[in-house]
Protein backbone atom coordinates (compact mmCIF):
# COMPACT_ATOMS: atom_id res chain seq x y z
CA UNK A 1 0.00 0.00 0.00
CA UNK A 2 1.33 3.33 -0.63
CA UNK A 3 3.19 5.85 1.20
CA UNK A 4 2.08 10.13 0.89
CA UNK A 5 4.05 12.98 1.36
CA UNK A 6 2.16 16.00 1.39
CA UNK A 7 3.71 19.60 1.72
CA UNK A 8 0.94 21.71 2.91
CA UNK A 9 0.74 25.18 1.36
CA UNK A 10 -1.95 27.69 2.20
CA UNK A 11 -2.25 28.72 -1.99
CA UNK A 12 -0.41 25.17 -2.93
CA UNK A 13 0.46 22.12 -1.86
CA UNK A 14 3.22 19.44 -2.44
CA UNK A 15 2.67 15.63 -3.27
CA UNK A 16 4.37 12.72 -3.64
CA UNK A 17 3.94 9.10 -3.57
CA UNK A 18 5.83 5.81 -3.16
CA UNK A 19 4.56 2.14 -4.21
CA UNK A 20 6.23 -0.87 -2.71
CA UNK A 21 8.67 -1.65 -2.57
CA UNK A 22 9.35 1.47 -1.35
CA UNK A 23 12.29 2.74 -2.91
CA UNK A 24 12.03 5.49 -5.24
CA UNK A 25 9.52 8.77 -4.18
CA UNK A 26 7.28 10.08 -7.47
CA UNK A 27 6.16 13.58 -7.60
CA UNK A 28 2.80 14.52 -8.68
CA UNK A 29 1.09 17.60 -9.86
CA UNK A 30 1.01 20.46 -7.31
CA UNK A 31 -2.26 20.86 -5.69
CA UNK A 32 -3.83 24.10 -6.12
CA UNK A 33 -6.26 25.02 -4.14
CA UNK A 34 -8.20 28.13 -2.82
CA UNK A 35 -9.34 26.80 0.78
CA UNK A 36 -8.26 24.11 2.97
CA UNK A 37 -11.77 22.67 2.51
CA UNK A 38 -11.00 21.91 -1.36
CA UNK A 39 -7.42 20.98 -0.56
CA UNK A 40 -8.97 18.35 1.91
CA UNK A 41 -10.90 16.85 -0.01
CA UNK A 42 -8.58 16.53 -3.35
CA UNK A 43 -6.48 14.69 -0.82
CA UNK A 44 -9.37 12.34 0.27
CA UNK A 45 -9.65 11.47 -2.60
CA UNK A 46 -6.33 10.62 -3.51
CA UNK A 47 -5.63 8.97 -0.08
CA UNK A 48 -8.77 6.93 -1.25
CA UNK A 49 -8.42 6.17 -4.29
CA UNK A 50 -4.58 4.95 -4.41
CA UNK A 51 -5.20 3.15 -0.84
CA UNK A 52 -2.43 5.11 1.04
CA UNK A 53 -0.93 3.02 4.12
CA UNK A 54 0.92 6.07 5.49
CA UNK A 55 1.01 10.25 5.15
CA UNK A 56 4.61 11.97 5.58
CA UNK A 57 3.89 15.44 6.18
CA UNK A 58 6.59 17.91 5.67
CA UNK A 59 7.07 19.89 9.12
CA UNK A 60 8.40 23.43 8.61
CA UNK A 61 10.60 23.67 11.79
CA UNK A 62 12.36 26.96 13.20
CA UNK A 63 15.41 27.68 14.37
CA UNK A 64 16.74 25.30 16.09
CA UNK A 65 14.32 23.00 15.38
CA UNK A 66 11.43 24.92 17.44
CA UNK A 67 8.08 23.90 16.35
CA UNK A 68 6.77 27.08 14.74
CA UNK A 69 3.34 28.55 14.34
CA UNK A 70 3.77 26.99 10.43
CA UNK A 71 4.61 23.45 11.85
CA UNK A 72 1.01 23.48 14.22
CA UNK A 73 -0.52 24.28 11.14
CA UNK A 74 0.54 21.44 9.53
CA UNK A 75 -0.38 19.05 12.77
CA UNK A 76 -3.97 20.22 12.80
CA UNK A 77 -4.56 19.70 8.83
CA UNK A 78 -3.41 16.49 9.66
CA UNK A 79 -5.97 15.83 12.52
CA UNK A 80 -8.47 16.36 9.63
CA UNK A 81 -7.60 13.94 7.45
CA UNK A 82 -10.32 11.58 9.39
CA UNK A 83 -8.81 8.10 8.17
CA UNK A 84 -7.35 5.31 10.12
CA UNK A 85 -3.71 5.62 8.62
CA UNK A 86 -0.20 6.69 10.16
CA UNK A 87 1.36 10.01 10.05
CA UNK A 88 4.53 11.02 10.15
CA UNK A 89 6.07 14.43 10.17
CA UNK A 90 9.81 14.98 8.84
CA UNK A 91 11.21 17.91 9.10
CA UNK A 92 11.41 20.11 5.91
CA UNK A 93 13.98 22.27 6.02
CA UNK A 94 15.40 23.70 2.99
CA UNK A 95 13.62 21.02 0.55
CA UNK A 96 12.10 23.97 -1.18
CA UNK A 97 15.28 25.62 -1.41
CA UNK A 98 16.53 22.62 -2.88
CA UNK A 99 13.39 21.81 -5.18
CA UNK A 100 14.24 25.12 -6.59
CA UNK A 101 17.28 24.02 -7.97
CA UNK A 102 15.66 21.06 -9.91
CA UNK A 103 12.26 22.18 -11.12
CA UNK A 104 11.60 25.81 -10.72
CA UNK A 105 7.58 25.38 -11.87
CA UNK A 106 6.82 22.56 -9.49
CA UNK A 107 8.86 23.34 -6.39
CA UNK A 108 6.20 22.32 -4.13
CA UNK A 109 6.09 18.49 -4.84
CA UNK A 110 9.83 18.37 -5.80
CA UNK A 111 10.11 19.64 -1.87
CA UNK A 112 7.34 16.95 -1.11
CA UNK A 113 9.53 14.20 -3.27
CA UNK A 114 12.86 15.14 -1.29
CA UNK A 115 11.00 14.98 1.85
CA UNK A 116 9.34 11.53 0.96
CA UNK A 117 13.00 10.11 -0.17
CA UNK A 118 14.44 11.23 2.82
CA UNK A 119 11.98 9.05 4.73
CA UNK A 120 12.18 5.91 2.16
CA UNK A 121 16.23 5.74 3.17
CA UNK A 122 15.53 6.14 6.65
CA UNK A 123 13.01 2.91 6.48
Amino acid sequence: MPILCIDLGSKKTGVAISYDPFVVAESLPTIFHSSEKELLNILLGIIDSKKVSKIIFGLPLGPKGAISKQSENVKRFANLINREIEKIFIDESLTSKIGEKYNSEDVDSVAAKLILQEYLSEI
